[in-house]
């Protein structure tokens, strides 16, 4: 009885897919990096944007007056943290003021959050005194977290991310819509 030869990969054809496969990985390895980077912006915006429900519902209960809150909690003693503010609102669970990009969370440890509270607004009322422009910012990134952007400023701050890229900065305005602004 005569065996049937059935044929193999050579060694060089073996090589030959596993170069065109690494090569694959290569050019999906970026835009894998990026959709993470994206995706990341986005939960963070989504943060902003519960943040803004709290205030919201903040003012609501408190004659449509913003809170008094520090801007940097560790820096600003005497007032109390935006957290803390909008404790009643946020049912204990404070991982929405930390932002996807704050690398090692930095300033949600060290501020209770990863936004900075718009101090100018406290004790303002809508609608009262001078007006107040829908681009006006209530809360916002500390630093320009999301590095998919080329910001071409190094911040004033010993912050640095992972991959020494600042990028843009996400801002939760007064009529409530959060967005990025590069």
């Amino acid at each position: 009885m005569r065996k049937k030869h059935v044929p193999l990969f050579t060694l060089v054809e073996l090589l030959v897919v596993i170069a065109i496969i690494a090569i694959l990985a290569g050019l999906l390895m970026p835009a894998i990096g990026g959709a993470r980077r994206k995706a990341k912006s986005i939960a963070c915006t989504s943060n902003l944007a519960n943040i803004g429900k709290m205030v919201m519902m903040y003012l609501q209960d408190n004659r449509e007056m913003f809170p008094y809150a520090a801007a940097k909690p560790t820096i600003n003693v005497d007032d109390p943290r935006i957290v803390d503010v909008l404790e009643p609102y946020h049912s204990g669970s404070t991982k929405v003021f930390c932002c996807p990009e704050d690398w090692q969370e930095t300033f949600y440890k060290a501020q209770g959050s990863s936004y900075e509270y718009n101090t100018m607004l406290g004790g303002r009322i809508i609608g009262k005194g001078r007006r107040m422009s829908t681009m006006t910012p209530v809360m916002f990134d500390y630093e320009p977290f999301h590095r998919n952007y080329s910001f071409g400023v190094t911040p004033d701050t010993d912050y640095v991310p992972a991959d020494n890229k600042y990028g843009g900065k996400n801002y939760l305005f007064i009529d409530g819509r959060a967005s990025t602004l590069k």
